[in-house]
């Protein structure tokens, strides 16, 4: 926020990626994730000539839906945890998982060669697919378990072979 603040004589709105807003607003607390209270946040921090613009409208599937075929976007996607020096993503985070199945589940994962390590991806799909289904059973990744929904959600009404791998490996690790 500072840096966008000490800028704002460029720019009049600063667009916020969303945290993954859940639709409820809670006090903020050092134990509340800030995704509860990210709109206060940038409403807080809005000048008379600066404001801030969350972008939670939009489910996460759905924003890369929206930019799956953007040149810009393909080249210079960076959502990872745990970048190392010369790599844009490492493809083994929570953050490169949450961005690469989808466009897996999509077809369009093998457009975006020049950010992710597409051929591991592809050697390592099932644990992949496992990894993440295991992190989202983490009590504080709320976030995780809205992705595994939005994923699930998606296979349904566009089905995929990723996407049907992807939900059989589901059903197998929540069976109870």
């Amino acid at each position: 926020s500072s840096c966008s603040l000490a800028l704002e004589h460029l720019f009049g709105r600063y667009l916020s990626a969303s945290t993954g807003h859940n639709g409820k607003i809670e006090m903020p607390s050092l134990f509340n994730p800030t995704q509860n209270y990210e709109h206060l946040l940038c409403e807080c921090f809005a000048t008379e000539t600066f404001r801030y613009v969350n972008s939670d409208d939009d489910t996460r599937i759905a924003k890369i839906q929206a930019l799956q075929d953007d040149e810009m976007f393909r080249r210079f996607t960076y959502v990872c945890f745990n970048a190392s020096e010369g790599h844009l993503n490492c493809g083994k985070c929570y953050g490169c998982f949450k961005t690469m199945i989808p466009l897996d589940m999509l077809g369009k994962l093998k457009y975006f060669d020049k950010v992710f390590d597409v051929d591991e991806y592809y050697a390592n799909r099932q644990t992949v697919f496992e990894d993440i289904i295991n992190i989202s059973k983490d009590p504080v990744m709320h976030s995780a378990r809205e992705t595994i929904n939005q994923l699930l959600d998606m296979n349904k009404k566009n089905p995929s072979e990723a996407g049907d791998e992807f939900a059989k490996i589901h059903e197998k690790l929540t069976k109870c």
